[in-house]
């Protein structure tokens, strides 16, 4: 495990410069490099979340996994936080002194907070209160707050391509899918099978690719059969059926039917289209495959 102080933080330099995370995620790579390491699995918690998003950006032939736990830049925070000047932010910083208040912040950390486990944590930053270098460290505070308020990472995610990965004995591949928000299809393999899950889509040749020759495709039909359906949404049961046969599938089972909809007319409208065995997704129903 590799788990850097990035410049800014814990007990990194402090430079009084313009912070980006285009530069962490270029140190991270530099130290990777110096250290002999090709692949590696990011992991990304708060403000390292946004980094780990960057570095994944430019490093994704490097990147086994992307795993964000807690990671802020999952909104814009400038459409609702007003903009505040890096002195406004500094005088802040250098202010935010009293051992009470640092405490009940860390402490607030926790949903069930153990003194035992919060405390410590609490007197790292208390004691850096009392150091000389102390305004130093409230610069760079100031400087990151603008970093992370000024370069959200929310509009990053869906140009970071998904791919397959090992988790215990199945393969997985992920795939952007055809909907309003950023939605996935996944394929899953095992064994020599392979099942396949829609998530919500409209027509998406990516999903006929990750279902192809799958034993079972898991589908969802949220429309109707009607005309003029909107397009990048929900599929109908025919349309579930189409994709169904495009790609070869062993058996359909339809999912995620509005509770408006007739069942019936969607499990029809998707044998029309699907020659072989298509049936109805249920709570509790567990399907074999001999």
């Amino acid at each position: 495990m590799i788990a850097p102080d990035q410049i800014g933080w814990g007990k990194s330099s402090k430079p009084d410069i313009h912070y980006s995370f285009q530069l962490l995620a270029a140190n991270t790579a530099a130290l990777l490099d110096h250290l002999g390491v090709e692949r590696v699995a990011v992991l990304g918690h708060s403000t390292g979340g946004m980094t780990a998003a960057r570095f994944t950006l430019m490093n994704p032939d490097r990147v086994t996994h992307l795993v964000l736990e807690d990671s802020l830049g999952l909104a814009d925070y400038r459409t609702g936080i007003p903009p505040q000047s890096e002195e406004t932010l500094y005088d802040h910083e250098l202010h935010w002194t009293d051992p009470a208040v640092i405490r009940g912040y860390v402490a607030g950390y926790f949903v069930h907070p153990d003194p035992k486990v919060w405390e410590p944590l609490a007197d790292v930053l208390v004691r850096v209160t009392l150091s000389p270098d102390y305004p130093r460290w409230a610069r760079a505070a100031a400087l990151t707050f603008q970093m992370i308020y000024q370069q959200p990472a929310r509009y990053e995610y869906d140009r970071i391509a998904p791919g397959c990965c090992q988790i215990g004995p199945f393969t997985v591949t992920a795939g952007h899918v055809a909907h309003p928000v950023e939605t996935f299809a996944f394929r899953f393999e095992y064994g020599g099978r392979v099942l396949t899950y829609s998530g919500d889509t409209g027509e998406s040749a990516v999903l006929v690719e990750l279902a192809r020759s799958a034993d079972i495709l898991l589908c969802e039909a949220g429309f109707p059969d009607v005309p003029y359906l909107p397009p990048g949404l929900h599929l109908s049961g025919r349309q579930a059926g189409q994709h169904a046969a495009a790609a070869g599938v062993g058996q359909l089972v339809l999912t995620h039917l509005a509770p408006g909809n007739d069942p019936a007319l969607s499990l029809a409208g998707a044998q029309g289209a699907f020659p072989g065995p298509v049936s109805l997704a249920a709570p509790g129903r567990v399907l074999h495959l001999d």
